[in-house]
């Protein structure tokens, strides 16, 4: 975060004119195309040790995706865990009703 706020404070007052241009200047300035090309293949290429344990290695994969901001997997991560806490609720309801 130091890194954009001083990059923010040497830009002239009129450079940045709109909330897409920032973002745009961010994303160059701290993840420039190398980094998200490394970041990128990180997560695609994201493969579970054998002796680790399934929940280690989940925490693992959201880690990098947190690390890559335009990595296209958010709304494939969001999913998924929706997707758990509804199995997860029609477990609970399952074993209540004894089936």
């Amino acid at each position: 975060m130091r890194e954009a706020t001083k990059w923010l404070t040497e830009l002239s007052r009129e450079s940045i004119t709109s909330l897409e241009e920032l973002t745009e200047g961010i994303y160059e300035k701290i993840f420039p195309p190398s980094k998200m090309v490394k970041l990128r293949d990180d997560i695609q290429n994201f493969k579970r040790i054998d002796v680790e344990p399934i929940h280690e290695t989940w925490l693992g994969f959201k880690i990098l995706l947190l690390q890559c901001p335009t990595n296209g997997f958010s709304d494939i991560v969001y999913t998924m865990e929706k997707n758990k806490e509804h199995d997860e609720n029609m477990a609970k309801i399952m074993n209540q009703m004894d089936l």
